[in-house]
């Protein structure tokens, strides 16, 4: 069995908008990690605050 290693993409929470243009080059990332934030981008939810 393979396991699927995350993709982890850090960034300010300043940063995060609702949708980006996509193209065929870009690689699809799993978790996106701010100063205040966890985001699951397979979700679409906030899975931890920062305090």
């Amino acid at each position: 069995m393979q396991r699927k290693i995350p993709i982890v993409a850090p960034a300010y929470d300043e940063q995060i908008v609702e949708k980006i243009p996509v193209e065929p080059h870009d690689v699809k990332v799993d978790l996106i990690v701010t100063d205040k934030k966890v985001i699951n981008t397979v979700t679409n939810k906030t899975i931890s605050k920062a305090t």
